[in-house]
């Protein structure tokens, strides 16, 4: 592990981020009663490499720095930019991959392990998907507000979560609701967003607090042999490049970075690498609590914390997926990066029942994020 440095600021620290995430105040999931959205658009072949247009934006301004989220309302809110702006030097750079968004972008999501059949798996986004390589989504009605320190939006109703994949020992197989169902077909929630950004003030200047919030509500009585949630930033590998940027994982013990992971994606050590299968090249250990990516914008540093939700959670940096087939393209590719909770062993989860999984991002300069707490080295 790189620049193991041990803080005994680390507990002061902890409690200080701890108050700052009581501080966004969330909007939640709707009523229970509150009606489905049953709009539902189906794409194109056409149209998986492309990226769905902005409905929504969610935007708020630090010293030194902007912010501005773009979300799509008719494929389950899924954030289709993340704009970062040196309000100094006037130019910005969105950092997330938002080709084919229902399958990209930034969202959340959930996995399932049934009892039976042994060794299946099933696999939920944010009402949105492409495994049949089609973008599809269903729709959201949003409503937004922001004031001079705040900005949010939030569902007023609630979307159908259909599955997008299946895997079983036969492979992966592609689920579509625009298509007719079958065996594959899965519904048994349906969500709702809320996504909220609020400035905190440091003693470098203002920083920005952000949590990303979906919510399920359970059809029906559900158990499952495993079931966990993740939370997905898809990156564009090429602004990450330009950007030089860094990704720095806290532990108690100190930091492993900076990570590049435009190139190979691979940890310098690989310390951390405990979460097996083909695609993963990173994993942390359990007690991370947090990462920090860090950006050149047009000169200036900023950084994105993310923190590490439920306790244990895991991040997985992913190969990147190839919109091509050039290896030394980095518009072939993207950083794939994770935020996986622990997993539900025996999970139950009863009729009408809503369950949400926050995340919690801080944005904001090198030393305003230390100031909250956050640090590189």
């Amino acid at each position: 592990m790189n620049r193991l440095a041990k803080r005994t600021c680390y507990r002061i620290a902890t409690s200080l981020i701890a108050s700052l995430f009581l501080s966004i105040s969330a909007h939640g999931a709707p009523p229970s009663n509150a009606p489905l959205n049953h709009n539902l658009t189906c794409g194109n072949p056409l149209d998986i490499n492309s990226v769905l247009p902005t409905t929504h934006t969610v935007a708020l301004a630090g010293t030194g720095f902007a912010v501005e989220f773009g979300l799509n309302s008719n494929y389950g809110g899924a954030i289709t930019k993340f704009k970062i702006t040196n309000t100094s030097a006037g130019g910005g750079a969105d950092v997330i991959e938002a080709r084919s968004t229902a399958g990209g972008g930034i969202q959340t999501g959930y996995a399932i392990y049934p009892y039976d059949p042994p060794g299946a798996s099933i696999l939920f986004n944010q009402g949105v998907g492409n495994s049949l390589g089609k973008q599809w989504g269903f729709g959201s009605s949003i409503v937004a507000g922001a004031t001079s320190t705040t900005s949010y939006v939030n569902s007023s109703d609630w979307t159908p979560i259909y599955n997008d994949s299946y895997f079983s020992s036969a492979g992966n197989t592609g689920v579509s609701p625009c298509e007719p169902s079958n065996a594959y077909t899965n519904i048994f929630d349906d969500g709702a967003l809320d996504f909220a950004m609020a400035q905190a003030s440091t003693n470098a200047g203002t920083a920005l607090l952000m949590t990303h919030q979906y919510s399920w509500k359970s059809r029906v009585n559900q158990y499952w042999r495993v079931q966990y949630h993740y939370h997905a930033l898809y990156m564009s590998r090429s602004v990450a490049r330009m950007g030089n940027l860094r990704m720095y994982v806290h532990y108690p013990t100190g930091i492993d970075g900076p990570i590049y992971p435009y190139n190979s994606m691979a940890s310098p050590t690989n310390s951390h690498t405990l979460c097996g299968g083909s695609t993963v090249v990173y994993c942390t250990h359990p007690s991370s609590d947090y990462i920090v990516l860090v950006w050149n914008i047009f000169g200036l540093d900023v950084g994105v914390a993310v923190q590490m939700t439920g306790g244990g959670a895991q991040l997985r940096l992913e190969k990147d997926k190839p919109y091509c087939n050039d290896a030394n393209n980095d518009g072939c590719g993207e950083i794939d990066i994770q935020v996986v909770s622990p997993n539900n062993i025996d999970a139950a989860f009863p009729q009408s029942s809503i369950r949400s999984y926050p995340v919690n991002y801080r944005i904001g300069t090198i030393p305003q994020l230390a100031a909250l707490g956050f640090f590189i080295q």
